[in-house]
């Protein structure tokens, strides 16, 4: 992935315990570092929360199939916090359910890296794209 612009740094939340899916976005991290200003890895829908109500997050990267409770458990109790969302799943069991949070894509596990990484990278313009148009928002207030 190029570059998207020096001054804008996205901050990642990874919501699993699947070894593939955080190898794969791990890579993806480690090649696009000067993107990435944090990235925080949790197991468990709990230990998101907590990063969630202590962080600011641009992107969460969540497995449906998580410990203890299901993975959109936590789109259900953060329904108004603006960041984008690409979940993760070995089935379509829970696709409807999930679009229901405007989620940014809906992946079946498992997908091959490059496909995970075009995702990232357009989930991550996305964010860019919403930050510039923000940033001209503010600059036509004042």
């Amino acid at each position: 992935m190029e570059q998207i612009k020096n001054n804008f740094k996205s901050n990642i939340l990874l919501v699993s315990t699947d070894k593939y899916l955080i190898n794969c976005i791990s890579d993806f991290k480690v090649k696009n570092i000067e993107n990435i200003n944090s990235f925080e890895i949790t197991s468990n829908v709990f230990e998101a929360r907590n990063v969630l109500n202590t962080q600011i997050i641009d992107l969460v990267l969540l497995d449906i199939h998580l410990p203890f409770i299901n993975g959109l458990e936590l789109l259900n109790t953060n329904k108004n916090q603006p960041f984008e969302t690409i979940v993760f799943s070995n089935s379509n069991k829970f696709k409807n359910e999930a679009t229901k949070f405007s989620i940014f894509e809906y992946i079946i596990m498992p997908s091959n890296y490059e496909f995970i990484e075009d995702n990232l990278t357009n989930a991550l313009k996305k964010i860019y794209k919403n930050f510039t148009f923000k940033a001209k928002l503010n600059n036509l207030k004042n």
